[in-house]
């Protein structure tokens, strides 16, 4: 029997998940890697440790699917991760030259700040890229990398520099690496470097001078669904000569997954981050409301690239962690649905959980998180929910935005993503958004867009119809209950609120 494996390579974790041809999951391993914060605002990972962990998973899910079938073959591979996440590395040595800078890391805001001082303001570039100069960009983390790592800046004058986000990083190592390894990304991953002009969908020639980056020190852009090379590894042997045939960043995977294919249709992963994305057909359009204009998908070269608006938040699980972990408020994530049942209200509290500034809409990094309104009656539930309502205000700034920009009517709101195991924030997130959230009982749907991906280059699925066919069933539902004038009240306190957190002179 032929199966598709699928990475997921996220902020907190790795999976690796092997589906039959009708994507029914029969293999799937998990390991998580180290958070590294050794400064105020920064966030890095060890790209070794991340490969290592490619490795384990890869190998203990084809240990479970041999165990499972006598006949078994791995017909193709996808990959999806974390995006805008840089790594730099040494061609020759196949070393990272640093850790990799993670897309919520904000060391940057000064570079930031000059570029927006020098062009003329943050939606400079956005008629290239789509996209506003902010710490959430890979561009000016690459020129951090150069302006601050003796390293980097010897591999620049050695002409052995390579850069790339984590899809890049993974599919050198797995087809050779230092033995030629191929050198590839996706038009997902690229469109979130800054570097990427929406319009020829390829490397700007004026972003790559601006900052000073030879387009030898980047991968070559493919489609989502594209032979991407075989896998050449002593490390998984087991998989030698296996085509990676699918890669997008895990967002857009999400929206493969989720068979976003209509114009119009709405999807949120509510991960680390929260990130929705709007299917706004094959013609890329700006926002006039603080959104994103990025590629959605493109399932093979010669076909349309079909566009997004996107709107991101920074912190979503990554606050309930801060929680768990730096609090210990709960002692696992699973809690907190019963903890937030113990209370119908916040009561006044409101969680601003703005550890990394604020995303879209707003893009501003002189903000920092505050919890506000806090007596003595306030208990842990109380704050625990608040910052699962801020994660639906968050959102309800993004829906609107989508509203603005488009004049669409958006009356269903597609989910997935770790958090929505949390019903009662399902709920919420309802209420305040005054929408229908639509879940599908499937949950790693990052994964299976990968999959799909993959597949559908392999030629195991012909048309989107296809796919819609097989990954469609039926969705769980969840309608608003909340009355409009305690939704206004709530909403009119979160404004206010924001704005007290605004800024902010941290000398910290």
């Amino acid at each position: 029997m032929e199966f598709i494996g699928s990475i997921d390579q996220g902020t907190q974790s790795t999976r690796f998940t092997i589906y039959d041809q009708q994507l029914n999951v029969v293999a799937y391993s998990y390991a998580e890697h180290e958070q590294i914060t050794p400064f105020s605002g920064w966030c890095e990972h060890d790209p070794m440790e991340i490969l290592e962990k490619v490795y384990k998973v890869l190998s203990e899910a084809y240990e479970e699917a041999k165990n499972k079938f006598t006949d078994f073959t791995i017909k193709c591979i996808g990959i999806t991760n974390q995006r805008e996440t840089i790594v730099a590395w040494d061609k020759t040595t196949g070393k990272p030259l640093y850790n990799a800078i993670v897309w919520m890391d904000a060391r940057t805001s000064n570079i930031v700040d000059e570029l927006i001082k020098t062009y003329g303001g943050k939606g400079v570039f956005t008629p290239i890229t789509g996209l506003p100069i902010n710490t959430y960009f890979s561009a000016v983390k690459i020129r951090w990398l150069i302006e601050n790592v003796q390293n980097v800046r010897q591999a620049i004058e050695n002409n052995t520099l390579l850069f790339g986000t984590i899809d890049t990083w993974l599919i050198w190592n797995m087809t050779g690496g230092i033995n030629h390894g191929q050198y590839y990304t996706d038009i997902t991953n690229a469109s979130r470097t800054m570097l990427f002009d929406i319009h020829t969908c390829n490397w700007s020639l004026k972003m790559l001078d601006l900052f000073n980056i030879k387009s030898s020190f980047l991968p070559t852009i493919k489609s989502n669904s594209d032979l991407f090379g075989y896998i050449n590894n002593t490390r998984i042997s087991q998989y030698n000569n296996t085509p990676i045939t699918g890669c997008a960043g895990d967002q857009h995977a999400a929206c493969i997954g989720q068979c976003l294919f209509t114009p119009g249709k709405v999807k949120v992963t509510f991960g680390t981050g929260a990130f929705f994305l709007m299917n706004i057909g094959n013609t890329p359009s700006y926002s006039n409301a603080g959104l994103l204009t990025t590629p959605c998908y493109q399932l093979g070269k010669d076909s349309p690239v079909t566009w997004a608006l996107e709107g991101s938040i920074a912190i979503a699980g990554s606050g309930v962690s801060w929680l768990k972990d730096n609090l210990e408020m709960i002692n696992s994530p699973a809690e907190t649905e019963e903890i937030i049942r113990q209370t119908v209200d916040s009561e006044g509290v409101v969680f601003v959980p703005a550890f990394s500034g604020l995303f879209a809409p707003r893009w501003r990094t002189d903000v920092r998180a505050g919890i506000f309104g806090l007596t003595l009656k306030h208990t842990k539930s109380h704050i625990i929910r608040a910052l699962l309502e801020s994660i639906a205000f968050m959102s309800l700034e993004i829906i609107d935005s989508m509203k603005a920009d488009t004049s669409m009517k958006i009356t269903s709101l597609h989910v997935d993503g770790g958090m929505t195991k949390n019903n009662l924030f399902l709920q919420i997130c309802s209420d305040i958004l005054e929408t229908r959230i639509e879940k599908q009982p499937a949950t790693e749907l990052t994964s299976l867009g990968a999959a799909i991906a993959a597949g559908f280059y392999m030629g195991l699925f012909k048309s989107l119809n296809d796919i819609e066919k097989i990954v469609q069933h039926e969705n769980i539902l969840w309608e608003p209950k909340m009355d409009k004038e305690t939704i206004k009240k709530k909403i009119n306190l979160w404004y206010s609120t924001v704005e007290r957190c605004l800024n902010w002179d941290d000398k910290y």
